[in-house]
């Protein structure tokens, strides 16, 4: 099971097992709007294994397995991959894996964060802003719900505004301890809450920052 599925499993069983939710609303969580393709998980996962170096949430070796797996996976069937993988993201990870070897791995790990998460003030920024937006990228494509992509965009500690971090992604980080726990604690509005969630996600996905 990818992590992406194992921490969307996580929070909606707790918030069920707290009384958060009815059996119907977790099931409601829990169920894409949309197909959830292979490659789409593995690579939102390669994604979010290499953005916890620079959140320092990882060490220096950080999804550089995975990176590597992915490369000689890519190998073995570059055609399939191609066209799986074509899209911005997709082929930024398709050019980063192109002649990897275990010597320059640490390496590409930037070719792939640096361009993801431009325009940056550091790589630590480049991080946090790959994290928000593949987070509200899979809420923009129906792949995750808008409350468990608000508990999950801050699990990740925020960037200090004394150290000029102010970025649209570095303050939905933010924003998102108070958002997840509004929608817990106020059932009445959470229709309303999803709605203005959905639409601030979508400010920041993929098609809106790689455009």
């Amino acid at each position: 099971m990818s992590w992406l599925m194992r921490e969307d499993q996580r929070m909606v069983e707790k918030l069920l097992l707290q009384g958060v939710i009815s059996l119907a609303e977790a099931r409601r969580l829990r169920t894409p709007s949309g197909q959830d393709p292979f490659l789409r998980d593995a690579v939102d996962n390669l994604l979010m294994d290499l953005s916890g170096y620079p959140l320092r949430e990882g060490g220096p070796r950080s999804g550089l397995d995975q990176l590597e797996y992915f490369s000689k996976a890519i190998a073995r069937e570059p055609t399939e991959f191609a066209h799986g993988l074509d899209t911005r993201v997709g082929r930024i990870v398709l050019d980063a894996t192109s002649g990897l070897t275990h010597e320059n791995r640490a390496e590409r790990r930037w070719a792939i964060l640096d361009p993801l998460g431009a325009p940056r003030m550091d790589r630590r920024e480049a991080g946090m802003n790959v994290w928000v937006r593949l987070l509200s990228s899979r809420v923009t494509d129906g792949l995750l719900h808008p409350a468990l992509c608000a508990g999950q965009i801050a699990g990740v500690g925020p960037l200090s505004v004394d150290d000029a971090y102010n970025s649209r992604e570095v303050q939905i980080n933010r924003a998102a301890p108070r958002l997840y726990k509004t929608w817990v604690s106020d059932p009445g509005t959470r229709d309303s809450q999803e709605h203005s969630m959905r639409d601030l996600f979508e400010s920041v996905s993929w098609a809106r920052s790689l455009s």
